[in-house]
């Protein structure tokens, strides 16, 4: 399923980087505000940290854009359960999240130099567990799941091939696609119940390099 999604996506984004007036690559980073998550059995928070990613993305002369994002956070996301305030998992909540998503850019070309923006994709969410169970042996548990995301921002342009891009972003990944999350061990309580999903509110800026095609 990754690597069909994968294939896809790079597929889809070659045909239009063909077509495109501009290509612009981006490296940023920022900032990932906590969420809450609540599940049948426990609660918990995906806690806030900072991320970072790499994108590439043509342009055509009226504004319009396909985005390949990468984004990547490390975090931590302790659990609890509803009768209690003791954490299921205080030494094995260790969270890495990355996200691969395919994003429909539109940009307000008005001014020269200024550029506003609004985009909305989906694609996938890669989150790995990792810490220790509770006779000390490290463990690493991966899930893949469907994720959609949301931005507005702006793209500040100079007179060289480098600019300046600054938005707010809402990704979301979709846990009641099926499965489980996991932040733990089963065993030790560690594992909740499926349906429901998070969202993670962003800021970031990052870095913009474009180049014109002839």
């Amino acid at each position: 399923m990754r690597k069909n999604f994968i294939l896809s996506v790079c597929i889809s984004l070659l045909a239009h980087l063909s077509t495109a007036q501009t290509i612009s690559f981006t490296g940023f980073g920022g900032y990932t505000f906590q969420d809450k998550v609540s599940f049948s059995n426990a609660y918990g928070y995906i806690r806030e940290s900072g991320h970072w990613g790499l994108s590439v993305e043509g342009i055509n002369r009226e504004g319009h854009g396909v985005e390949l994002l990468f984004q990547h956070q490390s975090t931590r996301a302790p659990l609890y359960d509803y009768n209690s305030t003791i954490a299921l998992n205080p030494e094995k909540n260790d969270l890495n999240i990355s996200y691969l998503v395919l994003n429909g850019v539109g940009y307000l070309k008005n001014n020269s130099m200024i550029w506003p923006y609004g985009g909305l994709g989906f694609g996938a969410a890669f989150i790995n567990a990792s810490g220790k169970d509770l006779i000390d042996e490290p463990y690493d548990r991966s899930q893949t799941k469907f994720t959609w995301d949301i931005k507005a921002g702006i793209k500040i342009k100079t007179h060289s091939v480098v600019g300046i891009k600054i938005q707010a972003q809402l990704f979301s990944i979709v846990q009641a696609s099926g499965g489980g999350f996991y932040t733990g061990s089963g065993g030790s309580g560690g594992y909740v119940s499926s349906f429901s999903t998070i969202y993670q509110f962003g800021l970031t800026g990052g870095l913009t390099f474009d180049f014109e095609q002839k």
